[in-house]
């Protein structure tokens, strides 16, 4: 297994395939300009993505990508509204193939990546484990966060008992 040269930002296109096969470690960082989608879902994205990804040859002749991505970003928390920070990590898993043909070959744990014409959109692929690691909906924890006074418009009013609609047929059943 070599590590790659040590270069702390990471380029977007890369030969996945060739790195596998050498073995390759890859750490860095990718910049969180770079990612658009991730940051129309954030209120902003404050430090740049950390990556680690090992690629290699599995057991099977598949290769992998694996290893993890995390980042630290700012949202809305949905109880409160008021802003807080989160640090999303994903563990990552990804079986390498050249085409979407080469995809359907694949075992239903792999994930794949599918390269176009042999290199891969590294920033791409990152992006969407990170969107896919958001939370559903963001909050802070119940004693940080300001929206702990929970929803009300004041004093809970009773509601006036209907009568049943069947009363009267259970009286005139009783006579």
């Amino acid at each position: 297994m070599s590590v790659a040269p040590h270069r702390n930002v990471l380029p977007q296109w890369l030969s996945p395939l060739k790195l596998a096969a050498q073995g390759v470690v890859l750490k860095g960082v990718v910049l969180q300009k770079q990612m658009l989608r991730l940051a129309d879902a954030l209120t902003s994205v404050d430090t740049p993505i950390s990556v680690y990804l090992h690629f290699y040859c599995d057991d099977f002749g598949f290769r992998i990508a694996s290893g993890q991505v995390t980042a630290q970003v700012r949202l809305y928390c949905q109880r409160c509204m008021q802003e807080m920070e989160q640090v999303i990590a994903a563990d990552v898993r990804w079986a390498i193939v050249a085409n979407e043909e080469k995809m359907k070959a694949l075992p239903k744990d792999y994930d794949p990546w599918v390269l176009v014409d042999g290199e891969g959109d590294l920033h791409a692929i990152i992006e969407e484990e990170l969107l896919l690691a958001l939370p559903i909906v963001a909050f802070h924890d119940m004693d940080n966060c300001g929206g702990d006074q929970r929803y009300s418009t004041g004093n809970v009013v009773e509601l006036d008992k209907k009568k049943n609609p069947f009363e009267a047929l259970r009286e005139l059943k009783l006579r």
